[in-house]
């Protein structure tokens, strides 16, 4: 199995009337993202399986990604957050 972690400088964020964000806390970046980014993104504990069935394709298309945007990485064993 595979489990995917948002790496340290990463955190979700939410603000009033912008709920779905993550933000950078070393360099301030903050991206808006949508409900169904923001929920796969909820995933990525370190504890949670990336190969789950409970998360779609399209999910774990988007997890993908933001691996590929040094946002989230993927390891072998469960890791704390």
């Amino acid at each position: 199995m595979k489990y995917a972690k948002l790496k340290k400088e990463w955190c979700l964020r939410g603000w009033n009337k912008l709920p779905y964000g993550i933000v950078n806390h070393k360099t301030g970046q903050s991206s808006l993202l949508t409900a169904e980014v923001f929920q796969a993104v909820s995933a990525c504990d370190g504890i949670f399986p990336f190969d789950s069935v409970l998360l779609s394709k399209k999910q774990r298309q988007w997890i993908t990604e933001l691996v590929k945007k040094n946002i989230v990485e993927i390891f072998d064993e469960p890791s704390q957050l």
